[in-house]
């Protein structure tokens, strides 16, 4: 008698893609702890096609600045306008509803700083959002400053 229910749908070397219905090496699929198989449910063509599909939506975007910012499509606009479309710290220059252009959003007070480029905004992520670090790091790394004047001297 055949097996009922869900069959599985990866083996040692070959894993199922749901998008285009096809049998694949394990290789073609990115990696995903949660799953089963520790493979993601698409392939690696099938994923970066549909991550273009959706970014590209303005639609979608407005959802996410909504959702996670509370910032409206008139507010993001704004910000951009306001900072002449440059980061608000690099003054390179920012795309409209583009993954590296990021909201700078402080969970703290519930209020959007502005817009930085993908790099400012992961330095600013790092440094904890600290003015404190952030100003350490800009003595650390000014050419008068003497990092090993700072250090205790051996005894």
């Amino acid at each position: 008698m055949a097996k009922r229910g869900p069959q599985p749908k990866f083996d040692k070397e070959k894993k199922w893609c749901n998008r285009c219905k096809a049998w694949l090496p394990l290789d073609d699929f990115g990696d995903n702890k949660s799953t089963a198989s520790g493979k993601a449910y698409y392939c690696k063509v099938c994923h970066n096609l549909y991550c273009r599909r959706f970014w590209t939506t303005v639609q979608a975007y407005e959802h996410i600045l909504m959702r996670d910012y509370k910032l409206t499509p008139q507010g993001y606009l704004a910000f951009w306008n306001i900072q002449g479309k440059k980061c608000a710290v690099c003054a390179g220059e920012l795309t409209l509803y583009n993954r590296a252009t990021c909201v700078d959003y402080d969970s703290a007070t519930g209020r959007t700083r502005g817009l930085l480029c993908a790099d400012c905004y992961a330095g600013i992520g790092k440094l904890k959002n600290s003015p404190e670090l952030l100003l350490k790091a800009a003595r650390y790394l000014s050419p008068i400053a003497d990092p090993v004047a700072d250090l205790p001297e051996a005894q």
